[in-house]
């Protein structure tokens, strides 16, 4: 590092998984992107996992959400933040 600002790195990814109200697999990926925010980021590839201790800022179409510290597990396709977690998300219609 030279000494600097941590830079901000925005991370996007969206969503596959998951059958939704109309029963189609990809039904929560046709809402849009997530974007995830953060300072920083450990990729492990191999393991196909993803973490930090920073804030950690996830956003999509539904809404917001902020907490502290992330794990992402993409072979379980699971989210987890660590604490101070707080957030809004829009109400959706189900019945389609």
């Amino acid at each position: 590092m030279n000494g600097s600002a941590p830079q901000r790195q925005r991370f996007q990814s969206t969503r596959t998984a998951g059958n939704g109200p109309s029963g189609k697999a990809n039904d929560v990926a046709e809402q849009g992107p997530v974007k995830l925010l953060t300072e920083s980021l450990h990729v492990t590839t191999r393991d196909q996992r993803v973490q930090t201790d920073r804030a950690v800022t996830i956003q999509d179409p539904r809404g917001i959400i902020r907490g502290k510290g992330l794990e992402f597990d993409n072979k379980s396709k699971t989210v987890r933040l660590n604490s101070n977690v707080s957030g809004t998300f829009q109400p959706q219609d189900i019945s389609k």
